[in-house]
């Protein structure tokens, strides 16, 4: 069972320290904002003084900050201060359980662990997409701590540990996944059930709240093998309605605590990905990722979680399970993937039973890797580390005879392209040049010539040597990826690539305002 340390802020309130002091009455308001910030920026000796407020109001507020930003999580409570004889504040001691140098580091650590994935997150998507992201992140990079079910008693709960050892409990799923959002601008906060020892998240997304449960999200096995299903991503507790969350018996009797007054919707937007059975990635315009429902089954894209598309099928359909699944070296059927999903570059890489594959986003390529599987076995799913790929292989199943094997992407496998790269601009009388190069070795792998500029009409995306909504049309079905045909004149701008940018300008030629 996964469970929570229970943790409950000790406000220590030394009421012979504080000195009583008799000032005229005013009422400004502001003071948590004053407050958060003073914590924030690890500040000792505060001044309440103008905001008119109660000692219990503000210990009341240092225990949700407690409770509700485990960014905060070297608050230790009050100690000490001076009110007025009414019980105003004027002055604060907050203390902190560690140095100020302490906290620093560590804040820099945190911050720079997160950096990982909110640089990826893009500021246009929305906020279900960055949801989504980090969720997905946080299951697939980190791992249920086994040694709970050893009785070490040296599991992780905090924050640190999580992000130090890639490993912990529900906790602290719960904590950094509500973490990064804080990071993100999101709000979010820390739902525990007593009655089942576990804990996991609300979050707000677009006014409505919803369930988020990261850890339920992370299959483990339980067994000797690190207890992680490798690259796996459930989404069976993402966005989920309070009705939702209570019906599986594991998430009882919850609260939030120091917040109340919090309604869980059921989830209305489109939302194919919660069938998804690995990370979502995003390359460009489309969302990929592996998805074994009956109307899936493989590697998927999508613009909009809504219209979907296959670009490989993985596994096999067993009409008794509705579901796709691995077919085992004896014959059997799970009716489950064991597959991992990764994104290097723009190119996703991921196995089937039998096959580690790449897959090129920007040429729209599928490619085998020349791994050699080992000998009677099949993949159970597979891990990456920018260029360093790990495999599980096993004859039958992930509860016996599992091996675990590397392999290392190199320039003797494949070329992974670069976008396309201007290196000389076109002339009145000259052609230009861009090319593409390879991540991995630097070399060019493809040149194309641009067209000196008396030679191009620009708006003629079609080549037909006239500028016409057909040309609108060309360059639409290019830029969804429908024809990978196009004339130099499509390049509007003489950027060296087409683009929404190129579209936009060719609508405003056609309505003659350029």
């Amino acid at each position: 069972m996964k469970r929570i340390l229970s943790i409950v802020l000790s406000i220590i309130v030394l009421l012979g320290v504080f000195s009583v002091i008799t000032y005229a009455d005013n009422t400004p308001v502001g003071y948590k904002e004053f407050v958060f910030n003073a914590v924030y920026n690890m500040e000792s000796n505060i001044n309440l003084k103008k905001y008119n407020v109660k000692l219990d109001d503000v210990n009341n507020y240092l225990d949700f900050l407690y409770q509700q930003y485990p960014e905060f999580y070297y608050l230790h409570g009050i100690n000490g201060g001076s009110q007025t004889t009414d019980g105003k504040v004027i002055t604060l001691n907050i203390a902190y359980d560690r140095s100020l140098e302490q906290m620093l580091e560590e804040r820099k650590f945190m911050e720079e662990e997160t950096d990982k994935v909110i640089n990826k997150i893009d500021d246009g998507w929305t906020q279900t997409q960055k949801a989504l992201y980090v969720h997905d992140w946080l299951v697939v990079n980190y791992m249920y701590d086994y040694r709970l079910f050893e009785g070490l008693g040296s599991e992780n709960h905090d924050i640190l540990g999580f992000l130090r050892d890639k490993i912990g409990v529900c906790q602290s799923y719960a904590y950094t996944y509500m973490y990064i959002l804080h990071r993100l601008g999101m709000n979010a906060y820390y739902v525990i059930s007593d009655t089942d020892c576990h804990a996991w998240n609300v979050v707000e997304i677009d006014g409505k709240w919803y369930h988020v449960d990261t850890t339920y999200d992370d299959p483990i096995l339980g067994h000797e093998y690190r207890y992680d299903y490798v690259g796996e991503v459930d989404h069976s507790k993402f966005l989920l309605s309070d009705s939702e969350i209570i019906a599986d018996g594991y998430h009882d009797d919850f609260s939030i605590p120091k917040v109340e007054g919090i309604v869980c919707e059921k989830y209305s937007g489109n939302d194919f990905f919660k069938t998804a059975t690995t990370s979502v990635y995003n390359i460009g315009e489309y969302w990929y990722y592996i998805d074994n429902s009956k109307n899936a089954g493989g590697l998927m894209r999508t613009k909009d979680f809504k219209n979907t598309e296959r670009i490989k099928e993985i596994g096999y359909f067993y009409s008794g399970y509705n579901a796709y699944g691995w077919v085992r070296q004896d014959g059997a059927i799970y009716n489950r993937y064991f597959a991992g999903l990764y994104e290097y570059n723009g190119h996703l890489f991921f196995n089937d039973e039998e096959n580690i594959y790449v897959y090129d986003t920007h040429h729209d390529e599928l490619k085998t890797l020349p791994i050699d599987r080992p000998n009677g076995k099949i993949y159970y799913g597979l891990n990456m580390d920018g260029k360093d790929i790990t495999y599980l292989a096993s004859e039958n199943s992930l509860w016996d005879g599992v091996i675990e094997g590397t392999y290392t992407l190199g320039v003797e496998i494949l070329h992974l392209y670069t976008e396309w790269e201007v290196i000389k601009q076109p002339t009145q009388t000259e052609d230009g040049e861009k090319v593409k190069y390879c991540y991995f070795c630097g070399e060019i792998v493809e040149r194309q010539s641009i067209p000196s500029l008396s030679a191009v009409v620009f708006g003629d995306a079609n080549g037909d040597g006239k500028v016409d909504t057909t040309d609108l049309a060309s360059l639409k079905l290019f830029l969804a990826n429908i024809d990978k045909n196009i004339d130099a004149g499509g390049d509007l701008n003489s950027d060296g690539k087409v683009d929404t940018v190129d579209l936009a300008e060719l609508k405003l030629k056609l309505a003659g305002i350029k």
